[in-house]
């Protein structure tokens, strides 16, 4: 239950209910608090949420340029390079905002969460510099 429905509940409560015996005040307190602790928790899963998503772009950008192995929806094993990382947004079924972010590996664009493993890089400097004695 969201807390528009949880007002709009408590509101059709108020105005329906019996003159000659009024809600009590302590029962009105108890339903303010739920109110106040089911906001509370919203805010707070939104702020967790948000730092995942955070995360996960500090990661995607430190993969620019990286090879990676992923897999995909289909469990084929795709590698490549990373070239753009991309922050998705969307609503979920409940009408929720999401944001995802995504990987460019080969042009195509893959869900962070396919990531299997970060590959070593085999580059070698142009001029290597040799070890002094």
């Amino acid at each position: 239950m969201s807390t528009k429905d949880f007002m709009n509940l408590l509101i059709t409560q108020l105005q329906n209910q019996d003159p000659l015996s009024p809600t009590d005040q302590g029962s009105m307190m108890t339903q303010m608090t739920q109110i106040a602790s089911i906001q509370s928790m919203t805010q707070m899963q939104q702020g967790m949420t948000q730092l995942g998503v955070d995360q996960q772009m500090t990661l995607g950008q430190q993969l620019i340029n990286k090879n990676i192995q992923l897999q995909d929806s289909q469990g084929n094993t795709v590698t490549g390079a990373v070239g753009q990382v991309k922050l998705a947004t969307g609503t979920d079924s409940s009408g929720s905002p999401t944001s995802t972010v995504e990987l460019q590996v080969n042009g195509v664009l893959y869900p962070i969460t396919d990531l299997q493993s970060v590959l070593p890089d085999t580059t070698t400097p142009a001029n290597p510099t040799p070890p002094t004695p």
